[in-house]
This record gives structure tokens, C-alpha cells and sequence, in this order.
């Protein structure tokens, strides 16, 4: 986990132990024997808590596992087609469309974009990050690629097993929703 979410963790943490600190000074009358046994009780929680958080397990997959592709069998369309559809599809995906995709080429079939999701830090907590998508098309068929799950404060790559599972399961669904648009498949809800 990034420094940046340790402290943010952190600060929470504490606010949350002086909140409680008030709270209990309001009901006892011997405050300065009790505050200090109260105190010291949370101190260690806190301790705990860090131990945990930084013994999380980590991803140790080489940089090549660290993506999602699909090859997108889409027959009897022309590059022309799946181009206006992928158009489509990112401007129904994404809010901003102008701000996640970076290039696109109908000559050469390429779509390059910038996302950003959110991944589950633990804790009921979560946290932004950022992913490229790459797209490639030819007639009948189209590549799509999700890479480099870095984090929107200026971190690492994501580093945290639960979190990059989260990703993956989060990639899994963009390009499922990638390969609906392509080849007609309607959500079922």
C-alpha cells in the first residue's frame, strides 16, 4: 500500500480514536485514570491495525500477467464497423469520452485510452486508480487490452493482492461489456 493511503488510513484512524476519547471523557468521572487505560488500549488496536495493513499480501505477478486481453471474433464486419461501434462504446462506457481516449486511428484500427476506476483497499475503504486500454481492430476481428493499474496519487502500480483482484474482476467486466457492444450480446439484468 502507498504511503499516501497509509497516512489517509492513518488519519482517519486517529480521528476516529479522539471521537471516542471525547466521548468517554463525558461519561466517567474519574477521566485522568480511565482516559489513560482508554488510550493505551487504542494505541495498541492502532499498532495492530498497521501490522496487519503492512503484512498484506502482495502481487508478485511479472508485469506480463498484470492484464486482461481479449481477441473479439467478429465476423462479417469491416474495420469501418467495429471502429463506429468501439466509437460508440467508449462514449457509452465513460462520462468524459474526450478525456480518457488518448488516440484513435481508423486507418491504422488503433484506439488508445485512460481510464480511471476504483479497486477495494479493504476495511470498506477504496481507492482510485488508473488504466490504459488498447484497442486493436481489423475486418472481423478486434484485440482489446487492459494494462497498468497504477494509483491516481502519482503511485505504484497496485501492489495489494485483494486490491489487483478487484482490477482484474473490474477489467474482466469492461471488456465483456466491450465484446457485447461488438458482437451484439445484450446484458442480462
Amino acid at each position: 500500500m502507498e504511503r499516501v493511503e497509509q497516512k489517509n488510513l492513518f488519519q482517519i484512524l486517529i480521528l476516529q480514536l479522539n471521537l471516542e476519547i471525547k466521548q468517554f471523557k463525558k461519561q466517567t468521572k474519574n477521566k485522568h485514570l480511565k482516559i489513560r487505560k482508554y488510550k493505551m488500549k487504542k494505541i495498541g488496536i492502532l499498532i495492530a491495525v498497521i501490522l496487519l495493513v503492512g503484512c498484506a499480501a502482495s502481487v508478485n505477478l511479472p508485469l506480463s500477467q498484470q492484464n486482461t486481453i481479449k481477441v473479439i471474433e467478429a465476423k462479417g464486419q469491416t474495420k469501418v464497423e467495429l471502429f463506429r461501434k468501439t466509437n460508440e462504446w467508449f462514449a457509452e462506457t465513460y462520462k468524459d469520452y474526450s478525456k480518457v481516449v488518448k488516440m484513435k486511428s481508423l486507418k491504422s484500427g488503433k484506439f488508445t485510452a485512460r481510464a480511471v476506476s476504483s479497486a477495494d483497499i479493504g476495511m470498506g475503504m477504496r481507492s482510485d486508480f488508473y488504466y490504459d486500454i488498447h484497442i486493436d481492430l481489423k475486418d472481423g476481428k478486434a484485440r482489446i487490452k487492459t494494462f497498468e493499474y497504477i494509483y491516481t496519487q502519482g503511485g505504484p502500480r497496485i501492489q495489494i493482492l485483494a486490491q489487483f483482484n478487484d482490477a482484474q474482476l473490474q477489467m474482466k467486466k469492461i471488456v465483456n461489456s466491450y465484446e457485447n457492444k461488438l458482437i451484439g450480446k445484450k446484458e442480462n439484468w
